[in-house]
């Protein structure tokens, strides 16, 4: 198998198979976080006839500097009525404008999401080889579904509900969430009944379900203000608020947000009844999990004062309190945390920052500086986070946030000549505390590189290089590093548009993962082949075959493959094996679509040998 993939490397061809294109994210919780994120776009498209530069860089189908011709085309160019004279004015290419329509809307226009009424139901049948379940220990369904419904009946108003099953629950009511949103003038007046997230300045105290991401690649951003309030939508547990949300203005630039949230959450305790930590995955895979489950309630109440002057500059003060209904150990949480944010947008250039304060030496900060100078777009982020520093839903450049570390991240993207473009991110960290008295134990950093280029009309290369490297310490009784990581990955290819409705392509990547303290590396290679065909009477076909050998799990791989549209779009390799899929869509006529997936694979992990077949349906239902 190694040396057929050493043979295959030369293909070099790569493809995204998804049906929306994404960057390539380490993280099976981002990619579903980003994925919800962008169904989210779509269901709540940007109208090109109202929209500012903000506005459009938070599209993920385009880049800044699309965002800027468009921006600049559309002042010149009010009320837009059909968003294909963009491609006849030379402004974005036809394949650009295609990638668009999911995400915007005209006043003469509504994309197909926009239908009063939604419905999607799913079912897939999956095998999860998480710890507590290959063991014998799990007694749950293989099986995992997801329902939803959104009703619209206009502009202003939308019911929302969803229930899921995650694959080893037990009971299938599993999961329940649902909210009524009010919203007018254009989002500065909202309600929210149920189930809510926010997004406050640079997202410290409330950050919403979706964590930054860590890619070279432009994926846009959901945060249009400085304060951004909307329903939660995410099939992840814990991450929203449940309760009431209310955004109003006292005036034409002084605006409050006052927000009240009580939910179950999952809560280890010791012998004495007291909460020594929160589960906030929802996952319940084994006896333990489920006696945890819902055993415990959180209560959040708070609100911010916002003064803006315009859309250009907006600085506001934010507070929460927040309690169980169980005690809790000292240190388990900050039952009060306020901060101050200010922000300031100018054109092409804008600046935030974010500083969060508690009780005692309770602390955090974040700010970023973004720009844009002719062909080149940057931004550079800089955060810290004390090791007291505990707030309950979180978002930054660090995952988990509250860990003991601060750091700088730059990141840049830029529009050679010769029709090049290249970008690239960098990320310095390292404990917040000296290393003698810090709980993280270790530092170093991260990059990623990437090229781009059109070979000729239909045919795109792409070039990527990343990184980490980390150096581990002990308790500090030494100044010198005890051992270092490091993890290097190379991904090449190439994608050719046979015709509008044809595809085909495969994708060649290398993973080398290292430590000090053993003498080999662990290594591991994937090559992708995949096609898409667009056929008549509404059909879409995805195929996609996965060559892989990662010895180590440590050297494992990330793919994207054709994938459910309410679900993730990325799945981790190591083993030795293949795995095929096939991803097929008939669209019901303008009524909704058909989804079916099927995957199979074949692995050795060890000379274990594995062989799993996942099947997934969907069914998705519009009322105009």
């Amino acid at each position: 198998m190694n040396k057929f993939l050493k043979g295959l490397a030369m293909l070099a061809i790569y493809l995204n198979a998804g049906a929306q294109e994404m960057p390539d994210i380490e993280d099976e919780q981002a990619s579903q976080d980003l994925a919800e994120q962008m169904i989210y776009l779509q269901e709540h498209p940007v109208n090109l006839d109202h929209a500012d530069l903000e506005q459009l860089m938070a599209i993920p189908a385009i880049t800044p500097y699309q965002a800027l011709r468009l921006d600049r085309y559309l002042k010149s160019h009010p009320k837009l009525s059909d968003p294909f004279i963009l491609v006849r004015d030379s402004i974005l290419d036809l394949r650009t404008v295609e990638s668009l329509l999911p995400y915007i809307c005209l006043d003469s226009y509504s994309p197909a999401q926009s239908a009063k009424l939604k419905f999607s139901t799913r079912l897939q049948r999956k095998w999860p080889d998480a710890e507590g379940i290959a063991d014998g220990s799990f007694h749950g369904s293989p099986l995992e579904s997801h329902t939803r419904m959104r009703f619209r009946p206009d502009k202003n108003w939308e019911v929302f509900g969803q229930c899921q099953h995650d694959v080893g629950e037990p009971a299938w009511n599993d999961y329940c969430s649902g909210n009524l949103w009010w919203s007018a003038g254009g989002g500065k007046r909202q309600i929210i009944l149920g189930d809510y997230q926010m997004r406050i300045g640079e997202g410290l105290l409330f950050g919403g379900s979706s964590p930054r991401i860590f890619s070279s690649h432009w994926s846009g951003s959901a945060r249009i203000d400085a304060a951004e309030v909307r329903p939660y939508f995410s099939s992840h547990e814990y991450r929203g608020l449940r309760g009431l949300c209310l955004k109003y203005p006292l005036g034409d630039n002084l605006n409050v947000i006052g927000f009240v949230s009580r939910r179950q959450m999952d809560a280890k305790t010791d012998s004495l009844g007291q909460i020594t930590g929160i589960y906030d995955d929802g996952y319940h895979r084994s006896d333990g999990e489920l006696e945890r489950k819902n055993n415990s309630a959180e209560t959040i109440f708070g609100g911010r004062v916002g003064l803006s002057a315009n859309r250009s500059c907006d600085i506001g003060i934010t507070g929460y309190n927040r309690s169980f209904d169980k005690t809790t150990v000292e240190g388990l949480y900050n039952s009060f945390l306020i901060s101050l944010d200010a922000r300031t947008v100018r054109d092409k250039n804008r600046v935030s920052l974010e500083l969060a304060k508690g009780e005692g030496a309770v602390g955090g900060y974040s700010g970023e500086i973004g720009f844009m100078v002719r062909d080149y777009a940057g931004r550079i982020n800089f955060y810290g986070y004390s090791p007291e520093f505990k707030p309950p839903r979180f978002n930054s450049d660090n995952y988990f946030g509250g860990d003991d570390e601060k750091g700088v991240t730059i990141a840049g993207s830029y529009r050679a000549p010769l029709g090049f473009d290249i970008s690239a991110i960098y990320n310095q960290f390292h404990p917040w505390q000296p290393f003698p008295i810090s709980s993280q134990g270790y530092r170093g950093f991260r990059y990623e590189a990437r090229l781009d280029k059109k070979i000729f009309q239909g045919l795109l290369a792409d070039l990527r290089i990343r990184s980490l490297q980390k150096e581990y310490f002990n308790d500090g009784q030494s100044v010198d590093p005890l051992h270092h990581t490091s993890n290097f990955t190379l991904k090449t290819g190439l994608r050719w548009q046979l015709a509008k409705n044809y595809s085909a392509g495969s994708r060649y990547q290398t993973s080398f993962f290292g430590d000090s303290r053993y003498d080999a590396k662990s290594r591991g290679e994937i090559i992708s082949l995949a096609v898409k065909a667009q056929l008549p009477n509404d059909l879409t076909i995805q195929m996609q075959s996965v060559f892989h050998h990662a010895p180590s799990y440590d050297a494992r791989l990330y793919l994207a493959e054709p994938e459910l549209r309410s679900g993730g779009s990325f799945h981790g390799y190591w083993g030795l094996g293949r795995r095929d899929v096939l991803f097929l869509r008939y669209a019901l006529g303008r009524t909704g679509a058909f989804y079916l997936k099927i995957a199979r694979q074949i692995r050795d992990y060890q000379g274990q040998i594995t062989k799993n077949t996942e099947l997934g349906i969907e069914l998705e239902f519009l009322l105009k």
